[in-house]
């Protein structure tokens, strides 16, 4: 990430992960499959933030398991005509919600 001015940083409740004034589209779930594969992508769903790419994870083991692929993942991407020029990954809070 480039150099941000620590008031910039307080300002910012996204943590600097995303741009705020980016637009935010989900990747289509087939597109996504054909990107990850069946576990992973039934694991995991990703929206594209302005030219990075959000993965959200169901637990952080998941997590895990994505960012170890993330330079193939991210080729992948690419590959697919997905203009992604970094990812980051979250875990699915919704899911451990649901599930506690």
């Amino acid at each position: 990430l480039p150099f941000r001015r620590v008031d910039e940083l307080l300002r910012d409740s996204s943590g600097g992960i995303i741009n705020p004034s980016a637009t935010i589209h989900a990747v289509d779930p087939g597109v996504w499959h054909d990107i990850a594969g069946e576990i992973i992508s039934s694991h995991t769903h990703v929206l594209l933030e302005g030219r990075d790419a959000v993965i959200y994870a169901d637990s952080p083991v998941w997590a895990h398991s994505v960012n170890q692929q993330r330079l193939t993942l991210l080729d992948s991407m690419r590959h697919k005509g997905l203009e992604v020029d970094t990812i980051a990954f979250e875990i699915n809070r919704l899911i451990e919600a649901y599930e506690s």
